[in-house]
């Protein structure tokens, strides 16, 4: 079961300038590139949770 489907995007909000750190640093690593699939894990942790929501709702 997809515990995030009884969330909304505008249930979360981010703060623009931590969308932009992760963003210039995903694209200054070539971390992603255009069309690649990403898998991602989440330990339950506070960082994973974290990227786990800013990917499902970024």
């Amino acid at each position: 079961m997809n515990v995030l489907k009884k969330y909304s995007k505008k249930d979360f909000k981010i703060n623009n300038e931590v969308i932009k750190i992760i963003y210039d640093t995903i694209h200054s690593y070539s971390m992603v590139s255009e069309n690649d699939r990403v898998l991602l894990m989440c330990s339950g942790g506070p960082d994973s949770t974290f990227l786990l929501f800013f990917f499902t709702y970024s």
